[in-house]
């Protein structure tokens, strides 16, 4: 069985808004705030995340201003080096497994 419960629902169990009287259990009040509790440290870690990103972002917009084409020729060198060396590791490792 799946039951959708949104924020707005816990919301109005830990208010007591109740559709039709009754009265919610301690254990349905428990939850509805540790639900709210969650969904508000999800919004602090996913505001901190955006944060971190847009910062991250503006760096490397920053970066590739000033130096693009020497970061990209940099990177490419790089990538081509450890293309080599890993190349040439395989290279000795499927020797060795042909030994076998």
């Amino acid at each position: 069985m799946y039951i959708k419960i949104t924020l707005k629902d816990c919301q109005d169990i830990v208010n007591e808004n109740l559709q039709g009287g009754g009265k919610h259990s301690e254990l349905e009040v428990a939850l509805a705030k540790h639900a709210i509790a969650i969904h508000e440290k999800l919004d602090s870690v996913n505001n901190r995340q955006n944060a971190l990103f847009e910062a991250l972002y503006g760096i490397y917009v920053k970066a590739m201003n000033a130096a693009g084409e020497d970061l990209k020729n940099k990177r490419l060198k790089d990538l081509q080096g450890a293309s080599k060396t890993l190349f040439a590791a395989s290279v000795a490792l499927d020797q060795q497994a042909q030994k076998l």
